[in-house]
C-alpha cells in the first residue's frame, strides 16, 4: 500500500495484492465543528449586576459549564436541552447563537439578564 499527497489536501491511495491493483484518490475532510451553539463565552451587564457563562462542552445532555452571576459562582455538569443549559438554579438559553438570556435567582426574586457571545478580535 503506497500513500501520497503533495499539497495536504488531496491523496493518492495505490494498493496491490499479488497481481491485483486498485488506487483511489482522497479528499481530506474539514475537521468537526462543534454542531451546538451554546458552547462559548457569554457576557452581560446591567447597572447592578454582570453575568459570565463558559459553556465549554456538550456531550448528549450533559453540558460542562461554569459561572459568575451576581457575585455567584459555580461550575459542573448542566443539562442541556434544545438551546438552553439549566445548572442549579441557573438557567441560560439562546435561539441564534450569539445573544441570549440568563435566568437565575437573587435572593427571592428571580432576575432575567441578556447576554451575548464573547468573540475576541483577530489582528
Amino acid at each position: 500500500m503506497t500513500i501520497g499527497t503533495r499539497d495536504g489536501k488531496q491523496a493518492a491511495l495505490e494498493f496491490s495484492f499479488g497481481t491485483a491493483t486498485q488506487s483511489a484518490i482522497l479528499a481530506k475532510a474539514a475537521a468537526p465543528a462543534d454542531q451546538n451553539n451554546l458552547v462559548g463565552n457569554w457576557i452581560g451587564a446591567t447597572a447592578s449586576m454582570t453575568a459570565a457563562i463558559q459553556v465549554t462542552s456538550i456531550s448528549g445532555h450533559d453540558a460542562q459549564v461554569q459561572y459568575n452571576i451576581a457575585g455567584q459562582t459555580g461550575q459542573g455538569t448542566g443539562t442541556a436541552y434544545k438551546g438552553a443549559v439549566e445548572l442549579g438554579n441557573v438557567q441560560f438559553s439562546s435561539s441564534d447563537g450569539l445573544t441570549g438570556t440568563v435566568i437565575f435567582k437573587v435572593g427571592h426574586q428571580t432576575v432575567s439578564l441578556a447576554v451575548k457571545k464573547f468573540t475576541p478580535k483577530t489582528a
